[in-house]
């Protein structure tokens, strides 16, 4: 008889989401996890009364019209969750007292970036077309009545035929080469700052596609509540989460993988084992090496290593209500002695928050 049991390494949300989805369809399922909570990198913490969001600042898909939706109440997210749209993504406030506010809806950034910038018209217009061209790529919902979903396929369809050439330009094309077509050096800087330059500008033009459409909401409670309700589902489904229980090494037998063995020294078996842990971990520590070939050696050896994050959450005893809330954050010129040239307040303002 086939054994249908799953060992499940990591609770954040790829571990998380395998393990509702096997439960789903009649596999026994553990998750092994090494911390005390679940949401890896999807998490928050509570300070004197703060809390101290590490993570989400919008979800994808928050609209019940989105085609993604339904994904997010299959695996317990969305379910009586509210989402807050905002209508500002990012503010950029410049030494000389411009300040750059980067709006969720198109027309109205396209209106404010050629007021801020008369002379940068030509590729602000390349700008705001980019974004117009993924407005309608979304899948369609189930929710929507056949013939509505047929539309939305057959528009889907349309589009990559008609921009398939625009869209691969736009993939091609990293924020920092795009960026050194704008004349006005605070608006050069702005969009420099306000995604990873070295990004493919296609995920700045999806983001604001999804922000115009409503479908990228903040969900009230942010990161934790999120974890927690992934967890809830999962368990509920009759999944099992272990706790404070660190993998160390994946069993393999005939090249397969049968189990787990865990910092304590204890094995546990099973008819296959899912890693959502990093893939370094993974493949060089859990796996000891012995499955790599050049192909997948070549990303851990060769490609430029992610310039490092520094996260630091300052709680402010004052009600943001009369302030404009916005997805990301305020940016702003820090002095000259921090030998910085950017910093940001990350914003979770309103009553909401």
């Amino acid at each position: 008889m086939k054994d249908n049991s799953i060992i499940i390494i990591g609770a954040g949300f790829a571990g998380l989401s395998a393990g509702i989805y096997a439960r789903m369809n009649g596999y026994n399922t553990q998750i092994f996890e090494m911390h005390d909570s679940p949401g890896g990198l999807c998490t928050a913490w509570k300070r004197k009364g703060y809390t101290i969001d590490g993570c989400i600042h919008w979800l994808v898909g928050s609209s019940p019209r989105s085609g993604m939706y339904r994904y997010w109440e299959e695996v317990g997210i969305a379910r009586g969750r509210e989402f807050i749209n905002m209508d500002e993504y990012m503010r950029y406030e410049s030494a000389d007292g411009r300040t750059i506010i980067f709006y969720a809806n198109v027309d109205r950034l396209e209106k404010h970036l050629m007021e801020f910038s008369p002379q940068d018209a030509k590729p602000i217009r390349d700008l705001i077309q980019g974004i117009r061209m993924c407005l309608g790529f979304d899948q369609p919902s189930e929710s929507d009545p056949l013939l509505k979903r047929l539309q939305k396929i057959l528009k889907l369809g349309l589009i990559l035929v008609t921009r398939g050439r625009e869209m691969r330009k736009w993939m091609n094309l990293s924020v920092a080469e795009f960026v050194m077509r704008f004349k006005d050096p605070v608006l050069r800087e702005a969009l420099r700052e306000m995604w990873f330059p070295e990004f493919s500008m296609f995920f700045m033009l999806f983001t604001f596609a999804y922000l115009h459409n409503r479908n990228a909401g903040y969900p009230i409670g942010g990161s934790l509540p999120m974890s927690l309700a992934m967890a809830r589902r999962y368990t509920d489904l009759g999944g099992i989460i272990h706790y404070d229980r660190r993998v160390e090494k994946i069993l393999v037998k005939e090249d397969k993988a049968v189990g787990i063995r865990l910092a304590d020294g204890s094995e546990h078996r099973s008819g296959q084992v899912i890693s959502a842990a990093d893939g370094h971990t993974t493949i060089f520590k859990m796996l000891e090496g012995k499955y790599v070939d050049k192909k997948t050696r070549e990303p851990y050896e060769k490609w430029p290593v992610f310039q490092p994050l520094l996260f630091v959450g300052v709680g402010v005893n004052r009600s943001f209500a009369d302030e404009a809330q916005n997805s990301l954050r305020h940016e702003f010129p820090s002095t000259p002695a921090d030998g910085n040239r950017v910093c940001s307040a990350e914003q979770n303002t309103g009553p909401h928050f």
